[in-house]
């Protein structure tokens, strides 16, 4: 064995005893990022590097607790997501160390994580007014659809686009004619409209819309979380009816979140002013601001929110604040096409955090886990959470 190979794997054996220092962790970081590039390291196997990798998201959450033994949960929960790319680099490098050694050199635990759940993906299901319906993340290229006299582009970027011609006369009025977007649990999808708003849909959501808008407005319905960058025509607002909501806008940016299983439906503002009614309840929001209703009491209040924390989703995040398990849960369940079980008794502890959505599952179970408030077993698609 080379002089360099042995330091590494001194480095690896004491990061896995929890004897490295901040500036080692960096190296052993940037030094797999090379190997992994150059293609001189394999893994023993699959299981080998699903064990590891659990081992070292364990070791690293009693590191963070015996750095920072009076740290907030939420700042725990910070730095543990934070500490998750490193992870992983160290875990496949912890995993060629120990290749050539017995798993006793570490005593770890001999539970095996299930084959891994991906994140999901760019995938909708669009239901065309004469009841045909289109898989269109299976579609090849660019492909042209058509329902009527509309067509309906399938572009190669994954997004889909109407064009309606010009219309005059008594075409002046809404298409009846309607087509519903649906993303699936596990998918996401932008489309953009007749009227050239674009749409950003969330896993578990449905949008359904005319064929053509008419000259006196723009109306489409959604059920789930979409987020609308609507294109300007002061002649024709642009009404989102979501529940009991009824979003009013010209021309703006904002995020509508309106799940079922959700305990309220949230309208968050980015850019411009929107009128949102809710019942006999009406109110303006300004950028910033979030208009948000109870589902048990129906109330509505407004209040100030993060931008980056509401619209993280569309960004590639996952983010909670002050939330607690349960909540999490069903985002996660939503993006990774999973159902849940919860365990009777489980601690009332809110989170705070950011995790990316492209991450296979386990690697976000495993950030929760290492807080050590919460366990996790996962057979195929289901998730049962524990003491």
């Amino acid at each position: 064995m080379d002089k360099r190979k042995k330091e590494i794997e001194e480095l690896l054996h004491r990061f896995a005893n929890g004897a490295t220092s901040p500036e080692e962790d960096e190296f052993l970081s940037a030094w797999f990022e090379a190997e992994s590039q150059r293609g001189s390291w394999t893994w023993q196997n699959a299981q080998h590097r699903d064990k590891m990798q659990k081992y070292l998201y364990q070791r690293w959450a009693a590191r963070v607790d015996r750095a920072h033994p009076l740290l907030p949960l939420r700042h725990r929960w910070r730095i543990a997501l934070a500490a998750a790319s490193v992870l992983c680099a160290l875990g496949i490098a912890l995993a060629l160390y120990l290749s050539s050694n017995t798993d006793d050199t570490l005593r770890i635990n001999e539970e095996l994580a299930d084959v891994a759940v991906p994140a999901g993906t760019d995938a909708a299901i669009l239901v065309l007014a004469d009841g045909r319906t289109v898989r269109l993340d299976e579609l090849q290229g660019d492909a042209l659809l058509a329902d009527g006299n509309v067509k309906i582009k399938y572009l190669q970027d994954g997004t889909v686009a109407y064009d309606a011609g010009e219309r005059t006369g008594s075409q002046q009025k809404a298409s009846k004619e309607m087509n519903t977007l649906h993303t699936p649990k596990g998918g996401n999808f932008r489309l953009t409209l007749p009227d050239g708003t674009s749409v950003w849909m969330n896993a578990g959501s449905s949008l359904s819309y005319p064929l053509w808008f008419g000259s006196a407005e723009r109306r489409v319905t959604l059920l789930g979380e979409a987020y609308f960058d609507v294109a300007h025509d002061a002649k024709r607002p642009f009404h989102v009816v979501s529940g009991a909501f009824d979003v009013q806008v010209l021309g703006t940016t904002f995020n509508i979140m309106a799940y079922r299983d959700e305990p309220g439906m949230a309208i968050t503002l980015e850019t411009g002013r929107v009128a949102v009614s809710h019942g006999n309840q009406a109110l303006t929001l300004e950028p910033g601001e979030q208009a948000y209703a109870d589902a048990t009491t129906a109330a509505i209040q407004k209040r100030k929110v993060d931008l980056e924390d509401a619209l993280a989703w569309k960004n590639g995040y996952f983010s909670f604040e002050n939330q607690d398990i349960t909540a999490i849960m069903n985002h996660i369940a939503r993006w990774y096409n999973c159902d849940v079980d919860f365990q009777h008794g489980l601690s009332a502890r809110k989170y705070s955090g950011r995790i990316a959505r492209s991450r296979p599952l386990q690697d976000v179970l495993a950030s929760l886990e290492a807080l050590g408030e919460v366990r996790f077993e996962t057979k195929g698609r289901r998730i049962s959470v524990m003491k």
